[in-house]
């Protein structure tokens, strides 16, 4: 940062940051929706009797979590300076 820095200017950056990281998270969510959506086509498509009232009681957050997981652990092979991933 330069010498004079104003609280301003800082206020302004934090601001900015903050909202990247808000634009960040809000892109990941919604790619992660899409591809457990197009999991869940494809799955119906082969096991059409399959509901989703058939998941266990929970089921649904845990696989969300895990396919979180699972989606950004590829960050950390490819990224060469990796950031932690978004929490959604």
């Amino acid at each position: 940062m330069p010498t004079h820095t104003t609280t301003v200017q800082i206020t302004d950056l934090i601001i900015a940051v903050i909202e990247e990281v808000e634009a960040q998270r809000a892109r990941f969510a919604a790619a992660a929706d899409a591809a457990r959506a197009a999991l869940w086509s494809v799955f119906a498509a082969h096991y059409p009797e399959v509901t989703s009232g058939d998941l266990a009681p929970g089921g649904d957050d845990e696989f969300v979590a895990a396919s979180n997981r699972l989606l950004t652990g590829g960050w950390t092979t490819t990224d060469p300076a990796p950031a932690p991933p978004p929490r959604t």
